[in-house]
């Protein structure tokens, strides 16, 4: 009975990558309440999780709308990357755990499901398990997927290549059954990320133009209705929240403009790091030459080809800088159109090339074992081993870097009769927002400002504008005005708290493990990436103690400390 379970591919190849999954992402599985990230990203997305486990979970907590962030008028979370197709099922996690393990474990699933799904869809394309192994491990454990660490929404990749498998299917045999579970894959995907949705929604009307249009003509009516069913189960689970977060997509003009940067083989001091490799459009030596040799067999791969190049090109960007050259690229076309101009970073195109060379790699392997059980059949195990160890220790980041936080804000929480907003210090400006919602969740209280992932010019910022309270969202401050403390209590705040240090940022994370190839071809970026580092981090000692001495006089001493914070108490206005 064993042997008949493990000889099954899809269980076989499952266990295969929870393996792989615990190796490659070490040492998560070992410390699941460790960071493994400093970025604003990995803060939002925390507070994302915690957010849809309340909103779910407590009466009265709309999903989309939050009264916790800008306070007092809330603010809308409808492009706020809430990663349903994730969180949702993860709430019985976030609420057992806590967010950051629940993060971390969704993360480390995302690995596991990437290679597991991606083996699937590749073992039917290439047509051998050994194939299958090899394609899934190459999409899982790239680069790309790794420099996304920090972002839920752009780390589930996993629903890309189940999409195509049930597509796969849906054109060799189309039933209602198979049509709907197609739909529900497509839907699984924009539900994940809207930005993969985009992308995968413009493979997915290729495919279903082919599938009703490539067969007979006395048929297509028959396959019109699966493909009006596979579109119908589809929408039907996305339109509720398309229907709700499209209009912040068209005809909003944004707080501000949405950087915009295609792919770069080097990106010099890239976000202030002095690494010039852009780690995530490294798919690996091992993949291309593998990719290469598999594109050899044109009639198996000319789609897979076509597919590489059409995404390679747009994740360019809309121009290609050349030296001092600037060469408009397809993609300026494209953004035009509503909701593809709200792409912002064009290299999330990459995901499919990735995709469609690991596809292309596991070509070459079936190329590969064909030609040595011709030649020596007895050594197709141990070819087969080899080709899949390669492209592995390539990827092998050696032990992902993390760092312990191990002292909380000294805010109390939000109960019955001690309701009231935290006033937080911008003692440092780039992570602020985001560090600002992560004590959040541990606090619960409304907070002045948020990282929104786009904030249009019509969400309220009264509180910058108050000749009395403003002063305290800017610079240290010069003078504050006497009866600040009255202020602050009409307008609902209870605590005001400078921030003494950053969470993990500036902080050198640690290093697990030993180096594997990785780091040749960007280990200290990848370091780099998920734990950047910012001169604004120097004098943030220096401000924060401003802050303290110019707050005391008013609010008198600080109610709480710790080598994180100074927390101040607004005195309350008698009746």
């Amino acid at each position: 009975m064993i042997r008949r379970f493990l000889s099954s591919y899809p269980t076989s190849s499952a266990i295969f990558f929870l393996f792989a999954t615990l190796v490659m992402t070490w040492p998560i599985a070992m410390a699941p309440g460790a960071h493994y990230s400093g970025r604003q990203d990995f803060y939002m997305n925390v507070w994302n999780l915690w957010w849809v486990a309340r909103a779910f979970t407590e009466s009265g907590v709309a999903l989309f709308h939050t009264p916790l962030l800008h306070f007092p008028d809330g603010a809308g979370l409808e492009v706020q990357p809430l990663s349903l197709a994730q969180s949702i099922p993860a709430i019985p996690l976030t609420l057992a755990l806590g967010p950051v393990k629940a993060f971390n474990l969704l993360v480390m699933f995302s690995f596991w499901f990437a290679g597991w799904s991606a083996s699937l869809w590749t073992r039917q394309v290439a047509g051998r398990n050994e194939a299958g192994l090899v394609g899934g491990a190459i999409f899982a454990f790239a680069p790309y997927h790794y420099t996304y660490f920090a972002q839920l929404n752009l780390v589930c990749v996993g629903f890309i290549p189940l999409y195509l498998l049930a597509a796969l299917h849906l054109g060799r045999k189309p039933t209602a059954a198979r049509a709907t579970l197609a739909g529900v894959a497509l839907a699984a995907v924009g539900l994940g990320s809207w930005y993969y949705g985009v992308i995968v929604g413009m493979v997915a009307v290729v495919l279903s133009a082919v599938r009703l249009f490539g067969g007979p003509r006395e048929s297509r009516q028959a396959r019109a209705g699966m493909e009006a069913l596979h579109w119908v189960s589809c929408l039907i689970l996305l339109a509720p929240v398309v229907a709700r977060i499209l209009p912040s997509f068209v005809g909003v003009e944004y707080l501000e403009a949405p950087a915009k940067s295609g792919m770069g083989l080097l990106m010099e001091r890239f976000k202030h790091t002095w690494a010039t490799m852009s780690l995530w459009s490294y798919a690996g030596l091992v993949t291309l030459s593998l990719a290469a040799f598999g594109a050899v067999a044109w009639r198996r791969s000319r789609a897979l080809v076509g597919m590489v190049a059409f995404f390679f090109v747009l994740s360019l960007g809309a121009r290609l800088a050349l030296g001092p050259v600037s060469v408009p690229m397809p993609y300026a076309l494209l953004e035009k159109f509503p909701v593809l101009d709200a792409m912002r970073y064009y290299d999330r195109f990459f995901v499919l090339c990735q995709l469609g060379l690991a596809a292309l790699a596991a070509l070459g392997v079936s190329r590969v074992l064909d030609r040595v059980e011709e030649r020596r059949a007895s050594w197709k195990p141990a070819v087969a081993a080899v080709l899949l160890i390669l492209p592995l220790a390539e990827f092998w980041p050696g032990g992902l870097p993390s760092t312990t936080v191990d002292v909380t804000l000294p805010v109390p929480v939000e109960r019955a009769g001690d309701e009231g907003a935290v006033m937080a210090i911008p003692t440092y400006f780039k992570h602020w927002d985001g560090e600002m919602m992560f004590h959040q969740v541990r606090h619960r209280r409304p907070v002045v400002g948020a990282f929104i992932t786009r904030r249009d010019r019509a969400l309220p910022n009264r509180f910058r504008k108050d000749s009395a309270i403003g002063p305290l969202l800017g610079k240290p401050p010069s003078s504050l005005g006497g009866d600040l403390s009255v202020q602050l209590g009409r307008a609902g705040f209870s605590h005001v708290y400078v921030q003494r240090r950053p969470l993990v940022n500036g902080t050198p994370p640690e290093v697990h493990g030993v180096y594997g190839p990785l780091s040749i071809f960007g280990r200290t970026y990848l370091r780099q990436r998920l734990f950047p580092t910012y001169p604004s981090h120097a004098d943030m000692a220096e401000r924060s103690a401003a802050w303290e001495e110019a707050l005391r006089p008013i609010l008198g001493p600080a109610v709480a400390e710790n080598s994180l914070a100074s927390v101040f108490r607004v005195p309350r206005e008698e009746p």
